[in-house]
C-alpha cells in the first residue's frame, strides 16, 4: 500500500514555520501584492489614454495608439513573467522553511535555469491538463492533481522539465485524492481569512503556502 501524507501534519508544520517568523511571511505576501499591482500600472495608464472608439481616431494619431497597444501587451506579458518568477521564488522559500534550511528575501531570487525549467514544466502540465479537460473534464482534474507539486520537484531535485514531469507523476501516485482534500482544506482556511474582513488572509495565505510545501516534503520522504 502506498504511504499517504498527512493533511493535518502539513498544516501543523506549516503553522510552526509561520509562527517562527510571522512578520517575515506577511512581509513577503505584501511584497508580492505590491509588485503585482505595480506591474499593472503601465497597462492601466496606456488603456486610459487610448480612445474607446479606435475607428474614429484621426489617421495621424493611429500609429501612436497602435504602439501603445503593443506596449500594453508587452507590459502585460512582463507582469505575467514577473508573477511567475516570484511565485516560483515563494515556493523555494517556503520549501526551505519547512525543511529547516536558512531563508531570507534572497530566497525569492531563483536561478534563471531553474526558473526556466519550472516555467517549462508548468507549460507542459498546463497542456496536459487542457487535453484532459477536453476529454470530459474529469481527466483534466485528475492530471492537475497528479502534477500539483511539479514546481517543488524542479526546485528540490534540480531536474529538467521533462524529468520533473515523470518524477512528479510517480511522486503523487496513491495520494492524488488526498491532494484534492488538501486543496479543499486550503480553500476553506483562506475563506475564513476572507470572512475575517480580509485581514485573516495575511495569515491564511502564508500558512497554505507553507502547508503545500510540507505536502511535497512528506511525499518526497515517503518515496525516498
Amino acid at each position: 500500500m502506498t504511504p499517504r501524507f498527512s493533511i493535518g501534519t502539513a498544516f501543523s508544520r506549516g503553522w510552526e514555520a509561520f509562527a517562527k517568523r510571522p512578520l517575515f511571511f506577511i512581509g513577503v505576501l505584501f511584497l508580492i501584492f505590491v509588485v503585482a499591482a505595480a506591474m499593472q500600472i503601465p497597462s492601466v495608464i496606456i488603456n486610459a489614454l487610448t480612445p474607446e472608439n479606435v475607428g474614429k481616431i484621426d489617421a495621424a494619431v493611429l500609429p501612436f495608439v497602435l504602439v501603445g497597444a503593443w506596449v500594453s501587451i508587452l507590459f502585460a506579458f512582463a507582469g505575467w513573467a514577473v508573477q511567475q518568477y516570484l511565485s516560483t521564488g515563494v515556493m523555494r522559500l517556503t520549501l526551505d522553511a519547512v525543511l529547516g534550511r536558512p531563508y531570507t528575501l534572497k530566497s525569492l531570487l531563483v536561478e534563471p535555469i531553474v526558473f526556466l525549467n519550472a516555467l517549462l514544466a508548468s507549460i507542459i502540465v498546463g497542456f496536459l491538463v487542457l487535453i484532459g479537460l477536453l476529454l470530459f473534464i474529469i481527466p483534466g482534474i485528475y492530471v492537475s492533481l497528479a502534477f500539483t507539486p511539479i514546481i517543488y520537484v524542479v526546485l528540490d531535485q534540480k531536474v529538467g522539465a521533462v524529468e520533473a514531469v515523470q518524477r512528479c507523476w510517480n511522486l503523487t501516485k496513491g495520494n492524488r485524492g488526498r491532494i484534492f482534500l488538501f486543496g479543499l482544506a486550503a480553500f476553506g482556511i483562506n475563506l475564513l481569512g476572507v470572512l475575517a474582513l480580509g485581514v485573516g488572509l495575511l495569515v491564511t495565505v502564508p500558512l497554505t503556502w507553507l502547508a503545500m510545501a510540507d505536502v511535497y516534503r512528506q511525499l518526497a520522504e515517503k518515496k525516498a
